[in-house]
């Protein structure tokens, strides 16, 4: 009787286990399809402005954008990185953002645990030209670029917006 009421424990458990297992994926996978959100229009960079004149930059869900200013740009959870989001869901060293020649730019995960994900589809590396909804870990951003005449205004502050042309000089 002790043996079937062991068994019986068991398999309850497996059970739970599975189906918590379950639930965590399902609760994954709506994050990454729900994360998306109408986007505000903004102006793609054209082929005629040299590369050197763009500008990449990342807009989170609160808001705030994040300028891409360095040729490898690092993003994780480590104080040394270059964008430091303090998620656990975030890796160390999670991403790098390299700017490219032609003005394009090429995002790369480093072995991160909870993966890079590039309009919902997991990707090792990608190149980005504007748009894109990355998300790293269970953090959603989007990446844009723009001419960087549009968001330096004439002392040299950066003035970023979502649509350069609500942008207010300080």
């Amino acid at each position: 009787m002790n043996l079937y009421i062991n068994i019986a424990l068991g398999v309850v458990l497996i059970a739970a286990v599975a189906g918590i297992a379950a639930l965590m994926m399902q609760t994954r996978a709506a994050n990454h399809t729900s994360a998306s959100k109408p986007k505000p229009e903004v102006p793609t960079p054209t082929a005629d402005v040299p590369p050197e004149e763009l500008v990449g930059f990342l807009i989170m869900e609160d808001g705030t954008h994040h300028v891409v200013d360095t040729d490898a740009y690092l993003i994780g959870r480590h104080s040394s990185n270059d964008l430091i989001i303090r998620d656990p869901s975030v890796s160390r060293q999670h991403a790098e953002i390299h700017r490219r020649p032609d003005g394009t730019f090429r995002i790369t995960d480093l072995d991160s645990m909870n993966g890079l994900f590039v309009q919902k589809k997991q990707l090792k590396h990608a190149v980005l030209k504007g748009g894109e909804l990355v998300d790293l870990g269970d953090i959603s951003c989007r990446f844009e670029v723009q001419k960087k005449a549009d968001i330096v205004s004439g002392d040299g502050t950066v003035v970023l917006s979502a649509n350069p042309a609500n942008a207010e000089s300080p």
